[in-house]
């Protein structure tokens, strides 16, 4: 996110891997490197007060082919900012899905 410097840990385990396919689980997580939110063209800052987006998902891949053949990654958090004198606060609720699948023959 512009402003707010995120560091992201991802981590894959192997689930199973046989001739054909290979399944990998996936975990996500992000944390704000700092507890500050610069704002875009020079409009201040907002406090960082609480901070969360996490996510899991699976991944298929056929090692003959370059991308996965099925997947799922859903991603959600919470996020509060508040101005420096305590008199604004935002909240968001975030949740980012994504998911593909091959071509049916």
């Amino acid at each position: 996110s512009a402003g707010v410097t995120i560091d992201q840990v991802s981590t894959a385990t192997l689930v199973s891997d046989d001739d054909e396919r290979v399944t990998v689980d996936v975990r996500v997580e992000q944390t704000p490197q700092g507890s500050v939110w610069m704002l875009p063209n020079g409009q201040g800052q907002l406090d960082i007060e609480h901070y969360t987006m996490a996510g899991e998902g699976s991944m298929t891949f056929d090692p003959m082919l370059p991308l996965p053949v099925e997947g799922k990654l859903v991603l959600s958090g919470d996020q509060v900012y508040v101005d420096p004198d305590a008199t604004t606060r935002l909240a968001q609720s975030q949740v980012d899905r994504v998911e593909w699948h091959s071509p049916e023959n």
